[in-house]
């Protein structure tokens, strides 16, 4: 149904990645405490916006560098031009240039595409999801053999929350990593790489979350984001008896701050 859309943004999404995210970062400037952007992530960003307003220059654009403020409505581009500022700006390979499109109430396709692995994910809904042209399909561990992956904040809350969460879990998971990008993190959960994904947050960001969600939906993954406490929380695994697990452990955590 939005096949021109998927295509022109398909070819964005890889220039990007192969001619501009790839040549690293030259410029760096900080927007708050342990937050910093790259001249990439601005560059990044205004070409998959120049490409979206040649083509569809009456859709709503939500990014994260320049659009933030903008609400999710009807026929919205999310994008996050670098997920994983801080590996990419340290030369580290977790992170990648991520996008969804949402109409008619729901995601219709994402993109996840790590340019320093040259691995490409994306995903159509109702259609499933792909690594580099091949289909995932969720398949399914006991929570003795996962995996577990966290995204960690420098909000002094959330980061003890994190430590705790892993720490109670720690005789139930194989082991534990932190990746330091949302769409990393859950788009090797949709690879079967990882066997759960945590996150614990003040607040989750639609550029963060919706690309890779979709894909690990896509893919047959259980997946719950909600709110609890004034926190919110991200848990995807390949069943919902794990995601109970973790869930369960993470309100058990908030309950005993508050």
């Amino acid at each position: 149904m939005y096949e021109r859309e998927f295509k022109i943004l398909k070819k964005a999404i890889l220039y990007v990645g192969k001619h501009i995210f790839a040549k690293g970062a030259s410029e760096r400037k900080t927007k708050g405490n342990f937050d910093y952007v790259t001249d990439k992530d601005i560059a990044c960003e205004k070409y998959l916006i120049d490409t979206i307003k040649k083509y569809f220059p009456n859709d709503n654009i939500v990014s994260e560098e320049s659009n933030f403020q903008n609400d999710l409505k009807d026929r919205s581009w999310v994008i996050d031009p670098i997920d994983g500022t801080l590996n990419y700006m340290n030369g580290l390979k977790n992170c990648c240039v991520q996008l969804a499109f949402y109409a008619e109430g729901q995601s219709q396709f994402s993109f996840v595409y790590l340019p320093f692995e040259n691995d490409f994910y994306y995903a159509i809904k109702g259609k499933g999801a792909y690594l580099n042209g091949k289909k995932l399909i969720a398949s399914k561990v006991k929570i003795q053999e996962c995996v577990m992956a966290v995204c960690v904040t420098k909000h002094d809350n959330s980061l003890i929350l994190t430590h705790n969460l892993l720490f109670a879990l720690r005789n139930q998971i194989l082991t534990e990593r932190i990746l330091g990008s949302y769409g990393c993190a859950t788009a090797m959960t949709a690879a079967g790489n990882i066997g759960i994904f945590a996150d614990i947050s003040p607040h989750i960001n639609l550029w963060d979350c919706m690309p890779g969600e979709l894909i690990c939906q896509e893919a047959g993954l259980e997946l719950v984001r909600d709110e609890y406490k004034g926190y919110d929380y991200s848990v995807i695994s390949n069943s919902q008896e794990i995601n109970n697990i973790v869930i369960k452990e993470i309100k058990d955590q908030i309950d005993l701050i508050n």
